[in-house]
């Protein structure tokens, strides 16, 4: 259909309109030209392909993301491993491929463009200053960064051997990598970054949207014009540049050796690899064996034996790799792309870089009249390379050296929605949203675990204020008081539990649960007033101790005093009804009265019905002004921030206080639910896009003193919201000091251990701080995944500086782990009056 309309609309313009498409063509073809003189790339076509051509040869190429890696505080058993793994992965990949090591301004135009988003539709002038205050941040990191970060290239002879050997390269390097093939536009970005250091949009111009191809090419050239006039660098009009060949790696190459040649300054570092068939490189070493071996037989001082044994004992073991491992020796080439404002700044830093590695073990040169190709080889394969150096000698390795040489140091998150939360300790930033959802997260819950001064409550405090910022519900339990300012500042309620501001019926059945059809987002009545029964119960047997027994039988008198106080429709919509249409505990103990005197039940249920009313006539004696009042918190959970003070509820004894946590948290999750219904019909209905939707956040502060073994009637709710919030935009955020006091290492009940367990298997999001060593041993119980061997050691020596803030480990379940260092400004360290 689009191409008979494009003939119909060709045949209604004028001569005139025609010579000036002819024109255009030419003029296309001609800018083209003047391009891919210089610059080697032909096209990027829409899955990515590069099409390269230097002189005659074409070449076909992919740009691969690699996963984050953190190669800091490795284990020697996990050192092993990587280099093992890298070393397998080159013996079983012999094709070219290139790596890229970038040393680039930050990139946070995705994030930038959420915030900016969000300040547009923003009325609440708290928010829009933190907002702002934000958006600031993300500038400075854009304008004073620069981040580390690696990739890698495929190449082939064409789309068809290509495809093979991307096929071939992710097998060989599965063990070790996660690879993500760079987009037509993710490629476009990279090649722009790579000439001009940051994304260039290329906007009015002649031609634009006339040809798909220059377009692209417009938007990676180099930006300033390019001049190779020099012999020993090359002027891009904002920056001159330079390359430095490394010719030489030292004779002793240690783990993780290639990482040196990534400190010394240079803007890009390449190697390219290649294995080369045509060499037999079985029937060289054995000369050279033969060679020295003589050599050595007729040296004339020990030294001069050592000398050659220095060089015979390594050349023998790579012989015997080949023979027994598969060994095989690389061509690589390693290239130091250096950048300056100025030619003397250029001078200074690769002669400075020269010095330094040479002190390394290195050496490296910078050759004349060869920066044109040496700018040129960052865009071809070694076999193109080839076309473009005459008579180099490239550095021929064995995969086991280039295994070690292992570089990919690199950990960062960029959630596209998310804020930014402090830098990992490879140097990569984090920008972090609760609320992303991938292949791997997929739940929006967390944990956070500290010791006191290691910035559990400082992090907590930025979650909450993060969340505040992007418009979602908050409802939060604060035990020590010190959310109570931050509260304040952001215009919420701060209520005091169990005040009469506060009154919560215990007899108010709210809709806990949500039908089992994961696609359904409806209330499931039946099952919450069933929920209701049990939880009502279990709150009375924390205040007056019912036996097991007991217990049921009351359940059962409960329900029946909902049916006789109901009708049949009340009861179809009993989680609907008005706060006042439930009845009061005062009117529970009036029907409990009447049945006793009625002798309608045998004796055993009759005596449990006496226990039953005697437990509800000393709940209303003690606590009336507590427990005997219709629900009055209506218009005070409208607020977007509420958080209730829970100061009065200790983690070792059980009572009133926490009959009220568990109805507050009861309700509070019933309207989480809620409003995860009416912002998921949106989403369903296309009202709303994901970006768009209201989420709801629970705090639980110093969770351990409402959770843990000795308090384990609480673990149902928890266990109830963890395991439906994903399905309403719910995340719930639990922080406690020391872990080992809700997840004890050894405990009575292997029951009570297998429920805790379960509930925090079920976190999405698992942030520690500084450990004690108390803590150490529940960690490896309970978290038994996401920790490297050196990471608990570790953990005990997590500092908080004000250069740095707190360091941190962030263990995403399904995921990768991040160790990081979570910073603050001083106007956030004021407003959470913490340590951080």
């Amino acid at each position: 259909m689009s191409e008979v309309l494009e003939i119909n609309v060709a045949k209604t313009i004028s001569e005139k309109t025609k010579k000036i498409s002819r024109k255009n063509r030419k003029q296309i073809k001609q800018e083209k030209n003047s391009i891919t003189k210089v610059l080697p790339i032909c096209e990027i076509k829409r899955d990515g392909t590069i099409v390269t051509k230097v002189k005659s040869y074409f070449e076909y190429s992919v740009i691969l993301g690699l996963t984050p890696q953190d190669l800091t505080t490795l284990s020697s058993k996990e050192i092993d491993k990587v280099t093992n793994a890298y070393w397998t992965f080159h013996k079983s990949y012999p094709h070219s491929f290139k790596e890229f090591y970038l040393n680039f301004p930050e990139n946070n135009t995705d994030q930038q463009y959420y915030i900016q988003k969000k300040i547009s539709k923003e009325k609440r002038p708290v928010a829009l200053a933190f907002l702002s205050e934000e958006l600031r941040k993300l500038r400075v990191l854009e304008d004073k960064y620069k981040t580390f970060q690696s990739f890698m290239a495929i190449y082939a002879n064409s789309e068809e051997e290509l495809a093979l050997r991307i096929k071939d390269f992710m097998t060989a390097g599965s063990s070790l990598f996660d690879f993500k093939r760079f987009s037509k536009e993710e490629t476009e970005v990279f090649f722009s970054i790579l000439n001009n250091g940051s994304p260039t949009k290329v906007t009015n111009h002649l031609l634009k949207d006339q040809d798909d191809v220059l377009d692209t090419l417009l938007r990676i050239q180099p930006q300033g014009g390019v001049d190779f006039e020099a012999v020993d660098y090359i002027n891009f009009g904002d920056r001159f540049e330079a390359t430095v060949d490394v010719i030489n790696t030292p004779n002793i190459l240690m783990n993780f050796w290639t990482a040196g040649l990534t400190q010394v300054g240079a803007r890009v570092m390449t190697i390219d690899h290649f294995h080369d068939t045509s060499e037999d490189y079985t029937e060289v070493l054995d000369r050279t064996i033969t060679a020295l071996s003589s050599a050595r037989d007729s040296a004339k001082s020990q030294g001069e034996k050592d000398r050659i044994d220095d060089e015979l004992n390594p050349t023998r073991q790579i012989s015997i790799d080949m023979k027994r491992q598969g060994e095989t020796i690389k061509k690589s080439n390693f290239k130091l792309h250096f950048s300056a404002p100025t030619i003397e700044e250029l001078d200074s830093l690769v002669n400075k870089a020269i010095k330094d590695l040479k002190g390394q073990g290195f050496e490296a040169t910078r050759y004349l009249n060869m920066q044109k190709q040496e700018w040129q080889s960052q865009f071809v394969s070694f076999e193109a390379q080839e076309s473009l150096f005459y008579g180099r000698v490239e550095k021929e390795l064995p995969s086991r050296a280039l295994g070690l040489g292992f570089a990919h140091n690199q950990t960062f998150l960029h959630d596209p929605n998310g804020f930014y939360i402090g830098t990992t300790q490879t140097g990569g930033i984090m920008y972090y949203d609760q609320f992303r959802k991938t292949l791997e997260r997929l739940s929006y819950s967390g944990f956070i675990s500290g010791a006191k001064g290691g910035g559990k409550s400082s992090l907590l405090k930025k979650l909450m204020l993060l969340n505040y910022i992007a418009g979602n519900n908050i409802f939060g339990f604060d035990k020590s008081g010190e959310f109570k300012a931050l509260v304040e500042l952001l215009g919420g309620s701060f209520v005091k539990l169990g005040s009469a501001e506060s009154m919560i019926n215990i007899l108010q059945v709210f809709g806990f649960k949500s039908v089992a059809d994961v696609t359904s987002n409806k209330t499931d009545i039946v099952e919450s007033f069933n929920t209701h029964i049990t939880q009502t119960i279990t709150r009375l047997s924390i205040f007056y101790n019912l036996t097991q027994n007991q217990q049921v039988i009351a359940a059962s008198v409960l329900r029946d005093f909902y049916y006789d106080y109901f009708t049949a429709e009340q009861m179809a919509e009993i989680t609907e009804l008005d706060n006042q249409d439930y009845p009061l505990i005062t009117e529970l103990n009036e029907y409990l009265e009447r049945r006793l005197k009625s002798n309608s039940d045998d004796t055993s249920k009759r005596d449990v019905i006496v226990e039953f009313r005697t437990a509800i006539t000393s709940l209303i004696e003690q606590h009336y002004n507590k427990f005997v009042g219709y629900t009055n918190l209506d218009n005070i959970m409208t607020n977007q921030v509420v958080m209730f003070d829970i100061s009065m509820i200790d983690d070792n004894t059980s009572g009133v206080f926490d009959m009220l946590f568990h109805m507050a948290l009861t309700m509070v999750w019933s309207l989480a639910m809620r409003n995860g219904r009416k912002e998921k019909y949106a989403y369903d209905t296309g009202a709303k896009p994901f970006d768009e939707i209201t989420r709801t956040v629970i705090i639980a502060d110093e969770v351990h003193n409402v959770l843990n073994p000795r308090k384990i009637f609480v673990a149902d709710i928890f266990n109830t919201m963890l395991s439906e919030d994903r399905k309403f935009f719910i995340g719930v955020l639990m922080a406690t000091q020391l872990v080992e006091r809700m997840l004890p290492e050894q405990t009575s009940s292997s029951e009570v251990q297998e429920t805790l367990k379960n509930i925090f298997g079920l976190v999405q999001y698992r942030f520690f701080g500084k450990q004690s060593e108390t803590s150490i041993p529940s960690l490896k119980k309970y978290f038994p995944t996401g920790f490297r061997e050196n990471d608990y050691e570790e953990m005990l020596h997590y500092t908080t500086t004000p250069e740095n803030g707190s360091k941190m480990l962030l263990n995403i379940a399904g995921g990768k782990s991040y160790t990081f260092y979570h910073e603050l400004t001083p106007q956030e360290l004021e407003i959470f009056q913490g340590g951080a």
